[in-house]
C-alpha cells in the first residue's frame, strides 16, 4: 500500500509552498486522494514529482505533462 503524505509534507519534500499544491490540484495538474475535506499524495506521485523539480528527466515537461504520467500510478 502506499503511503499518503499531507500537503504540508507534500509541499516541503517538493519544495514548493502548499498554495502552489493546492493551485496544481485546482487547475487539474496533480490529483491528491481525498480524505474528507483532507488532500493526500501518494509517494509514487511527491518521487516522480520530485525527481522532476530535482531535474532527474533529460527533458524539462510541464507539469500537466508530469500529471499526466500520474494517472497510471491511482487506485
Amino acid at each position: 500500500m502506499s503511503r499518503l503524505y499531507r500537503i504540508g509534507d507534500a509541499a516541503r519534500i517538493l519544495g514548493v509552498s502548499v498554495q502552489t499544491l493546492r493551485r496544481w490540484d485546482k487547475e487539474g495538474k496533480l490529483k491528491p486522494v481525498r480524505i474528507g475535506k483532507e488532500r493526500r499524495y501518494r509517494d509514487a506521485q511527491i518521487e516522480f514529482l520530485r525527481r522532476a523539480v530535482a531535474g532527474s528527466f533529460s527533458q524539462v515537461y510541464e507539469v500537466r505533462d508530469i500529471a499526466s504520467g500520474l494517472k497510471g500510478n491511482r487506485r
